[in-house]
């Protein structure tokens, strides 16, 4: 008893997709690891620069909470200053 040969071939078609599919999915592992690690030595270099300068944290800290939708937890509003709500 010889195995079918159509069945042989749609076998092989299916490894071949199979083998591009996971050489596809390796390259953008690949490709997020690279962006990943840039990310991170960017954000080391950033802490690294704020380890010797404490003002720049504040500022980039000042900078980035400026665009926030969210307003500032109760305890850094100003006393008696109108809460404003995001949105209004």
């Amino acid at each position: 008893m010889s195995p079918d040969p159509r069945a042989l071939t749609r076998l092989a078609a299916e490894v071949r997709r199979d083998a591009a599919a996971a050489a596809a999915l390796h390259d953008l592992a690949r490709e997020g690891a690279e962006r990943l690690s840039a990310e991170l030595d960017a954000f080391l270099a950033f802490l690294w620069r704020a380890r010797a300068r404490p003002a720049f944290l504040w500022r980039a800290r000042a900078h980035l909470t400026r665009y926030s939708t969210t307003p500032p937890p109760l305890a850094q509003q100003v006393p008696g200053a109108p809460i404003i709500a995001p949105g209004s």
